[in-house]
């Protein structure tokens, strides 16, 4: 994998943790059945895609990035 294609998957892995965390305020204490399904579905593509990413860039890099 080259560099373009692993920060492709790291910028992939910033909108499907940030729509994540969008839906799950919205579970209403996990509660609600369509949130929490697409709280799980982003979230699984994100870690997913952060997975792909750390295979080229460092653990400490990745993270960085992702959370800021």
């Amino acid at each position: 994998m080259d560099d373009s294609r692993a920060v492709t998957y790291l910028l992939i892995t910033i909108v499907f943790g940030s729509l994540a965390n969008t839906f799950v305020k919205q579970t209403e204490g996990f509660t609600l059945p369509g949130p929490i399904f697409l709280t799980v579905f982003f979230s699984l593509i994100a870690f997913a895609c952060m997975s792909q990413v750390m295979l080229h860039f460092p653990v400490g890099l990745t993270y960085t990035i992702y959370a800021s």
